[in-house]
C-alpha cells in the first residue's frame, strides 16, 4: 500500500477519483471513516407531524393514551 501511495503522490495533487483507482487506499479511507466518522451526531428534523398508535389490551388504538 505504501508503494501505491508513493506512486500516487509522485504524480502531484490527487483527487478523490485517483484514490478510487487504488482499491487498497480506497478501502483504508472507507474503514477509517467508518471507525472515526466526521459527524459524531447528525441532527434530524421531522418534515411532517407524526401520529402514533398505542396497543391497548392487544388492540391498536390510534391516539389512545398508554
Amino acid at each position: 500500500m505504501k508503494r501505491e501511495a508513493d506512486a500516487l503522490f509522485a504524480q502531484g495533487s490527487i483527487t478523490e477519483e485517483d484514490l478510487k483507482k487504488i482499491p487498497s487506499i480506497d478501502g483504508a479511507v472507507m474503514e477509517t471513516m467508518r471507525l472515526y466518522p466526521i459527524a459524531v451526531a447528525q441532527m434530524r428534523t421531522a418534515t411532517r407531524d407524526l401520529k402514533f398508535s398505542v396497543l391497548v389490551r392487544g388492540e391498536r388504538r390510534p391516539g389512545a393514551r398508554a
